[in-house]
């Protein structure tokens, strides 16, 4: 039944394609009596459908205008204007970084030098500088950038290939692992960071440090935790029903992943409670605008567990097979990969996230037979996987995931 568009407690609503083409082809036949024929390969019957698709297609774009007036409903281009009202900026996207250790003959030049990693299933290209020269010992260190945007890992020991042979140049390796890189900060992501910045002049400290540290450019994820008792609060995760209090007596606690040392620590110094201490084992000095005078700000950076997950799948359909071996994998690693920092890793959670690669859950293309999480590399355990601590964070990794054929 055809209903005008209206503005209601939902917002505004709207007729759909189907009302607007029942109220073309009522009109029509009020006009020209009950008896015209108006089958659906009239050429009468096309022209209404046609008029009531355009009326449609006006409707929606009047839907997506209104929804984009605010960042709840907003998407895309709508939200980032919808936000600019709060100073914020979709995050763009950047590349993973890598320090690495090429050996050689002294005083080789390589020129647009690229290597490859070995992680397993990836095997992407990683960029070094345009000019880089092995030094007088026969090693150079240097930093290699992925050309795969986005958040590539690679860990100790994997980026090990010479992709562009030169003569002189024996090896690399790389004796840390990559900077992760950001991904394009999606809708929800961006969703969450406005509600986030409408904090920054709160009538809370606490508050407004959580909202500019999450502001900083590069952050992908913080946490802000206070103890204002006298007391070390070590409990973690922090039992429902109790304030989210943590850390040291009078102390604040910051959790950032991602941005630049100095701008995490003077986010933090900017509007950190005047008095109590800062905890974390990432010491930042800054200074203070005011009187000139350094100020040594303390903040965790996240330290990764990578968690082993055994899915055993049984094939109840022909499709299943590699590729959906692969999806379930890769389900898993991004559902990892997305927990927030000290987040428990579940294991419904985790079997949910297995489980949405089946396709339709009524015609599923495979169930699973059983489940393991754990730290060590043969898990046994049906249980949820709680971090030790706020600074601990999840991490997926492809090598840690099997995916078994039962």
């Amino acid at each position: 039944m055809y209903v005008p568009p209206y503005v209601g407690p939902a917002g505004l609503s709207i007729p759909q394609y189907s009302d607007i083409i029942d109220l073309y082809t009522a009109a029509f036949q009020q006009l020209y009596g009950p008896s015209v024929y108006l089958g659906i390969d009239s050429a009468d019957y096309q022209l209404l459908s046609i008029l009531a698709l355009s009326a449609a297609d006006s409707q929606n774009t009047a839907q997506l205008a209104y929804n984009n007036t605010s960042p709840v409903t907003a998407v895309g281009a709508g939200l980032d204007i919808s936000v600019a009202y709060n100073g914020l900026i979709r995050k763009a996207p950047s590349y993973s970084t890598c320090v690495v250790t090429l050996t050689g003959v002294a005083g080789t030049i390589i020129a647009n030098g690229k290597v490859f990693d070995t992680v397993p299933g990836q095997g992407y290209l990683w960029d070094l500088p345009t000019s880089v020269t092995i030094g007088s010992g026969g090693t150079v260190s240097t930093t290699v950038t992925c050309e795969i945007i986005g958040s590539v890992n690679a860990l100790v020991g994997q980026l090990t290939l010479i992709a562009t042979p030169t003569s002189g140049w024996v090896s690399v390796t790389n004796p840390s692992p990559a900077v992760l890189g950001q991904p394009v900060e999606t809708d929800s992501q961006l969703r969450t960071r406005q509600a986030i910045s409408t904090e920054l002049p709160s009538i809370t400290l606490l508050a407004g440090t959580a909202a500019d540290v999450a502001a900083v450019v590069g952050v992908t994820a913080s946490l802000c935790l206070e103890n204002p008792t006298g007391a070390a609060l070590s409990t973690w995760p922090i039992p429902a029903g109790q304030p989210l209090w943590y850390g040291p007596a009078h102390a604040l606690t910051v959790v950032a992943e991602g941005g630049t040392n100095l701008a995490v620590a003077t986010a933090i110094y900017a509007n950190r409670g005047i008095g109590c201490s800062l905890n974390g084992t990432t010491v930042q000095q800054v200074i203070d605008p005011n009187s000139g005078q350094p100020f040594n700000v303390s903040f965790y950076r996240p330290t990764y567990v990578a968690p082993y997950v055994i899915v055993n799948a049984h094939a109840l359909s022909s499709a299943f097979g590699a590729t959906v071996e692969a999806a379930i994998q890769t389900a898993v690693v991004n559902y990892l990969n997305n927990l927030a920092l000290g987040a428990t890793v579940s294991w419904a959670a985790t079997l949910a996230t297995a489980m949405s690669a089946a396709g339709n859950l009524e015609n599923p293309i495979f169930d699973i037979q059983s489940l393991y999480i754990g730290l060590s590399s043969s898990p046994t355990g049906i249980i949820d996987l709680p971090m030790a601590n706020p600074y601990n964070a999840a991490e997926g990794l492809t090598a840690n995931v099997t995916v078994n054929s039962v």
